[in-house]
């Protein structure tokens, strides 16, 4: 049990590494930065 908890961690990992420049991208485009910035 323990060694499926540890490659799995490790696997969620590795996908979150190399998924996070793509969801960063999508972000910036989705999401417009200027209105973060905008103090009101």
């Amino acid at each position: 049990m323990r060694n499926w908890a540890a490659y799995s961690l490790v696997v969620g990992l590795c996908v979150a590494i190399t998924l996070a420049p793509a969801l960063q991208r999508w972000a910036w485009l989705l999401y417009d930065a200027g209105d973060v910035c905008r103090v009101p």
